[in-house]
């Protein structure tokens, strides 16, 4: 009789264990966390959302980088991906990517869309985003470097000049409704000297651009 009151003490402990362990497995469930984006997981599933969108576009898509990476726990896991990436050879973009991972390994390409996660994960969480004034950005900044390519080709075809880009010397950009890049930049002239110049160049909410100025200058 003592023996199966222990017993029956013992299956009741379990079950109360059990039952906060389950609870608290249910509310690590449904959220986005977010993990290193060197995490192998998240560089697995970036390549193959690479890889899927590819083949499902017929165009040759290049993963440049992983901006930031997030993973949420379900039956396997969905890997939350904003990816830089390059089609067919041309300018950088942004797109997020959501790939799912069931509990065997396979991989589904959920979502596949056009993003601007990569110019808002380059804000730092704490410091807050300043509308108005201009504030130095790194050149190499790849949004810095589609604006430039983008301001030079625009000038090339309303100029009817042969013109390419040559350096990147100084980049800023100021937060408006979208964002305009004021970028220092020597270029090349086809049959000419080359030049140095200031192009602002404006991009709306949708990521579509237009060259608001272009002025010769020392870019020093």
């Amino acid at each position: 009789m003592n023996l199966n009151k222990r017993t029956a003490v013992l299956i009741s402990a379990l079950a109360v264990v059990f039952t906060f362990a389950s609870a608290g497995f249910a509310q690590m469930v449904g959220g986005y966390k977010v993990v290193a984006k060197t995490d192998a997981g998240a560089v697995a599933a970036a390549e193959f959302a690479v890889e899927a969108q590819s083949e499902k576009s017929g165009s040759e898509i290049s993963l440049e980088d992983i901006v930031k990476a997030e993973r949420q726990v379900v039956q396997g896991s969905n890997y939350r991906l904003c990816l830089e990436v390059s089609t067919d050879g041309g300018d950088t973009t942004f797109v997020q990517a959501i790939v799912y991972v069931d509990l065997k390994n396979n991989r589904r390409l959920s979502k596949w869309e056009d993003s601007t996660c990569g110019e808002t994960a380059a804000v730092p969480a704490n410091k807050p985003i300043m509308v108005g004034g201009y504030g130095s950005v790194a050149k190499t900044d790849a949004t810095v470097i589609a604006a430039a390519k983008f301001a030079v080709a625009k000038q090339s075809e309303s100029s009817n000049s042969e013109l390419s880009l040559g350096d990147i010397v100084k980049a800023e950009r100021q937060v408006v409704a979208g964002m305009n890049y004021r970028i220092c930049m020597n270029v090349n002239v086809e049959g000419d000297e080359p030049m140095s110049v200031v192009a602002v160049v404006y991009q709306d909410l949708k990521r579509n651009y237009s060259l608001s100025s272009w002025k010769a200058a020392d870019c020093g």
